[in-house]
């Protein structure tokens, strides 16, 4: 296969690919499903993903009252028109690189990423109005 595309594009579209199969999954897993909703992740009936927020004080992640939650096929839409945005045009993502070295022996709960979308063009627009519904959580 010819690679017509950008590592940063790829990669990122790769990621939501992931993420999208792993919602997937969580559909068919009751016990994950009922895990969500007791740690205040997602609602049922219908299934709808829930904001969080840090709190600083507890040190941990609550939820955000002042934020609607997004139906879970809205979020599986979502990543499938991010990643068709991108496979329209991979030069929309700018930017995707962490914030710290990435070594094989990572330590820590995550690694932060640093995503800059571009300007102008409609795919950019689409990302750009995905990310801040999704952020959150």
């Amino acid at each position: 296969m010819k690679v017509d595309c950008s590592l940063k594009s790829e990669l990122f579209r790769m990621m939501l690919k992931e993420t999208a199969a792993r919602m997937a999954k969580f559909e068919q897993a009751p016990d994950s499903i009922a895990a969500a909703e007791k740690a205040s992740w997602v609602t049922t009936q219908p299934m709808t993903w829930l904001y969080q927020k840090w709190d600083p004080d507890a040190h941990l992640l609550i939820l955000d009252p002042s934020r609607q939650g997004i139906a879970h096929q809205e979020v599986k839409a979502l990543l499938e028109s991010m990643s068709e945005a991108l496979k329209q045009d991979p030069a929309a993502l700018n930017q995707f690189t962490p914030k710290r070295k990435l070594v094989e022996t990572m330590s820590g709960a995550s690694v932060a990423f640093k995503v800059t979308v571009g300007f102008r063009s409609t795919q950019c627009q689409i990302l750009y109005d995905a990310f801040p519904k999704l952020a959150g959580l």
